[in-house]
């Protein structure tokens, strides 16, 4: 899936970014496309996957340089996986974060 970016370089208040960050999953639980946003503070490459509850990589959202700002990743477990946890993590060099995503059917 695309990142859908917004390019943004301040936080919705106004604020500028200050840390690597990975929203809730919205909705979640989800029954098809779940969406997510990361705070990107400092450009770079940036890395953001799904995997199972296994540790497998079941996509890849992102993997490549991002600037800095706001970007919100889509990602549809519809028909593709299996109903169960799921866990989105984004990277960063030293910086990562997860958020965990349920699948319904």
């Amino acid at each position: 899936m695309e990142a859908l970016s917004r390019g943004e370089t301040s936080s919705e208040n106004g604020e500028p970014l200050s840390a690597f960050a990975l929203g809730l999953p919205h909705p979640n639980p989800t029954t098809g496309v779940t969406t997510v946003r990361l705070a990107v503070p400092e450009a770079g490459p940036v890395r953001v996957v799904v995997f199972d509850a296994l540790g497998r990589a079941v996509a890849t959202l992102h993997d490549g340089p991002l600037p800095t700002g706001e970007f919100d990743f889509a990602w549809s477990g519809e028909g593709r996986v299996a109903a169960g946890v799921y866990v989105i993590r984004a990277m960063a060099g030293e910086r990562a974060a997860s958020q965990r995503v349920l699948v319904v059917r």
